[in-house]
């Protein structure tokens, strides 16, 4: 602002100046008034100078200021910065520069990877820009602009990350193939298999295969690059019993198995990093995955048979169409690392495409199909069709819709024709639906029609077309015969009134609540059997039945109201066979019911209802109490006298106590057929005999094993053998899962000459009881359990205390 000042002081005084000068030398005014006015136009113009020499030298400083800005530019650039010789020397590089050269193997002081060194060469070469791409082994991408700087003779690279846009147009040109493959595949067969080739290709996975729905089950449709014994034995998703019939849950719906039938039934949780949003599982390390998740991070137990085949990279993507599953995409590759969420967002994009493609062929295979079945189906289904042309005056009716008429074909049809095959008493009532179709409302009724003597219900539905003014043009409708629907009906109303009677004299309680848990109907029997005498007393909540009752579990573990049968089925939960103990508090009031509870869903899975039968088993439980007591006193009264009978030399025992009383073996067998029973003799010789037993209890020994031995082969077919040593005495123990001995049996089998069990026992137990010092015996349903006792040497004095009585306490 100085110059601009000094300017226009120095313009004022010379203004001045020359004025009083002009008058001195005796100038005229009007002279004086010029010279004036030039003298402003010099200040002016000097005025503007300095003006335009202070703005230009403000530039020069701002641009000093951008210059020195600008020299610092390539070290706070985040992208790479590179300076190279016309040899491929780097002269300059930023921080990521060299970090990026170095990601493709350069090491500092060398001359620049060949790919930039080539580039900026050739640029330097022809003074002419030009660009290079450089991927690195992380997956990105950067794209170099190559800038010739020919008078100082070297050559300036800027790189750029251009990753994403790669990807962008990677996955684009990708898609594009695909849709291409969906666009021009003819049928299923085709599509699927071009398919399957498309994602093994790009994948570049070894195995790819394609399940689609079958019925119940999703086999594979098509499978590339797995061993057959995979496909033959992972065809199959559907559990199944022993029988070979799939499995369902309670609803009806077939259980499917491994990660695959999680896919397909939709069972996934996507905070879980080997689930997707979209529904897929996928992982790059199948042995990692497994050895640090649970099956219930997997949502269900898997079969492992990907991971036990060595596949480690897995992925499974399903294939949807709106609410329906209809098939599952699969990849399987044995290295690690094969996929990352963007191959995974771009396979389930291209996924949703095969879908609607595949929904859509086999929608076509299932339209011709019906197409040249819709004449049978017509008949089949009682549904006719007509078809009314109104500007060529035409109706058409079809064969059925003749047939179902008892109008000969071929009759010209006329809505009076029509409207005269109408019942009488619906007549009015079509007529005025027909007539008010015509105006564009809905044309969907029933009616009855006369058919020679006979009435029949018809459903008739139209679809008519108006041109824009209003005008019908034509229209297509369908005629169904629902005689039978109706007559069903009526029988179904009928039947429900029987329903309400059976269950209203059912012997078995029935008990509905609402979600709620508002108790809104007891069936006379559950009211009796839980004391009440009107359903209003029994309308509650299930809160406060908690006032009024304590449920229990047999062994007296209180069931907190939130447990109940009841509760849990509201919960969606299935109780079945569940005895609880049911008792009124403060009343002495006590019954054994026993429960099955279950949700009422509707047809989208959503639970509307509960209900809960009830049966009272208080008297069954009393009788079964009396049975077990009786048997109780019964084997008492059994082991007293068959011990006292062989001199205490054959006892009745547990299982339980044998097996817990002989310990830890010192030898044990196998018994699989009759030529272990020797191998088992033998080496319990080989043992008594290194233990110091005389040869003629060693044989006693071998004789009584063999007996035992050889039972348990005949009557089970196989069992076990142990030999168990407790201070002095050898404990040989013989064990099988067979019939067992009954109970009414074992008095005969210890005291009659000669007694033989069904021929399978022989003289087994008469030999086993007069050769070894005991024989304990414990026989069931579940099998027989035989343990043999033989001390090492002789008993001085005989004895009825055995090791097994002397650890116990004694056996009576």
């Amino acid at each position: 602002m100085l110059p601009i000042t000094l300017s226009i002081v120095f313009g004022v005084g010379l203004f001045v100046a020359w004025g009083e000068r002009a008058k001195l030398y005796g100038a005229t005014e009007g002279t004086a008034i010029f010279a004036v006015l030039v003298m402003i136009v010099l200040t002016v113009r000097t005025v503007v100078s300095a003006t335009k020499l202070h703005q230009l030298d403000q530039e020069r400083k701002e641009a000093a200021a951008e210059v020195r800005k600008l020299s610092t530019f390539p070290e706070e650039n985040l992208a790479p910065v590179l300076r190279l010789s016309a040899n491929g020397e780097v002269l300059y590089g930023n921080g990521p520069a060299h970090y990026l050269m170095r990601a493709i193997g350069w090491t500092s002081g060398q001359p620049a990877p060949d790919i930039l060194a080539s580039s900026a060469q050739k640029a330097h070469e022809t003074s002419k820009p030009n660009q290079v791409e450089v991927a690195l082994p992380s997956g990105k991408t950067f794209l170099f602009q190559i800038a010739p700087i020919a008078n100082e003779g070297y050559v300036n690279l800027y790189g750029f990350d251009i990753t994403e846009r790669k990807q962008a147009d990677n996955e684009r040109e990708t898609t594009l193939e695909f849709l291409h493959i969906v666009n021009t595949s003819n049928d299923t067969t085709s599509l699927v298999e071009a398919s399957v080739r498309f994602f093994k290709e790009h994948s570049r996975c070894e195995a790819v295969g394609l399940r689609l729905k079958e019925g119940d089950d999703y086999p594979y449709y098509e499978a590339h690059g797995f061993p057959e014994d995979f496909t033959r034995l992972e065809n199959s998703l559907c559990s199944r019993n022993v029988e070979g019939e799939i499995v369902r849950d309670v609803e009806g719906y077939p259980i499917m198995e491994c990660m695959c039938g999680n896919v397909i039934c939709g069972r996934f949780d996507p905070s879980k990093s080997f689930f997707s949003q979209g529904g897929s599982f996928w992982s790059n390390n199948t042995t990692k995955l497994l050895a640090t998740t649970t099956d219930a991070d997997r949502q269900a137990r898997t079969r492992n048979r990907c991971n036990g085949e060595g596949y480690e990279s897995v992925a499974l993507i399903p294939l949807s169409f709106g609410d329906e599953r209809i098939g599952l995409l699969q990849m399987n590759d044995r290295r690690i690392g094969m996929f990352s969420e963007e191959t995974i967002a771009l396979w389930e994009r291209l996924a949703g495409y095969l879908s609607v493609a595949l929904a859509h062929s086999r929608a076509e295979e299932w339209l011709k199909e019906s197409q040249q079945d819709l004449s049978t189906a017509q008949a089949v289904a009682h549904i006719g069709s007509w078809r009314m042309d109104v500007q060529q005056n035409l109706l058409e009716w079809s064969e059925e819709n003749h047939r179902i008429f008892g109008i000969p074909d071929g009759t010209a049809m006329t809505y009076e024709t029509f409207l005269s095959s109408v019942h009488p008493d619906d007549r009015e009532h079509v007529d005025r639906k027909w007539m008010a179709a015509l105006k564009g409302e809905p044309y969907d009724i029933d009616h009855r029609i006369i058919v020679g003597d006979t009435i029949k219900w018809v459903r008739e539905r139209a679809d008519l077309e108006f041109d824009k003014n209003g005008n019908l043009i034509g229209g297509f409708g369908i005629t169904q015969d629902i005689t039978d629907r109706k007559r069903a009906a009526e029988a179904l109303k009928q039947s429900e009134a029987q329903h309400i009677t059976i269950l209203e004299n059912l012997a078995e309680g029935l008990v509905v609540a609402d979600l709620e848990g508002r108790l809104i109907y007891w069936n006379p029997a559950s009211l009796r059997m839980h004391g009440y005498s009107s359903a209003e007393e029994g309308h509650k909540k299930l809160t406060e039945l908690a006032d009024t009752f304590e449920l229990s579990e047999m062994d007296g573990t209180p069931i907190p109201p939130d447990q109940w049968p009841l509760a849990r089925a509201l919960r969606g939960e299935v109780v079945r066979d569940w005895e609880v103990r049911v008792r009124r508090t403060n009343e002495d009031w006590q019954r054994i019911f026993n429960y099955r509870a279950t949700p009422v869903k509707d047809e989208s899975g959503q639970t509307l209802l509960a209900e809960v039968s009830v049966t009272d088993i208080t008297e069954r439980k009393k009788y079964e109490q009396v049975v077990r007591d009786a048997e109780h006193h019964k084997m008492d009264f059994y082991r007293s006298t068959i011990s006292a009978a062989t001199d205490g030399k054959l006892i009745i025992a547990e299982r339980d106590e044998i097996v817990k009383l002989a310990g830890t073996p010192i030898a044990s067998w196998k018994l699989e057929g009759p030529d272990d029973v020797g191998v088992v003799r033998h080496g319990i010789e080989e043992i008594s005999l290194e233990a110091g037993m005389d040869d003629t209890r060693r044989g006693h020994l071998a004789v009584s094993v063999g007996e035992a031995t050889t039972n348990a082969v005949k009557n089970a077919g196989r069992g076990d053998t142990s030999l168990h040593r407790i201070g002095d005495t050898f404990v040989v123990v013989v064990s099988d899962s067979g019939a067992g001995i009954p109970a009414l049996t074992l008095p005969s089998m210890a005291l009659r000459p000669g007694f033989s069990t069904a021929g399978t026992l022989g003289m087994g137990y008469k030999m086993m009881i007069k050769f070894a010092d005991k024989v304990y015996l414990a026989t069931g349903p579940e099998g027989t359990t035989v343990a043999i006792e033989m001390t090492i040497s002789p008993l001085e004095e005989p004895s009825n205390m055995g090791w097994m009585a002397a650890f116990a306490g004694g056996i009576p």
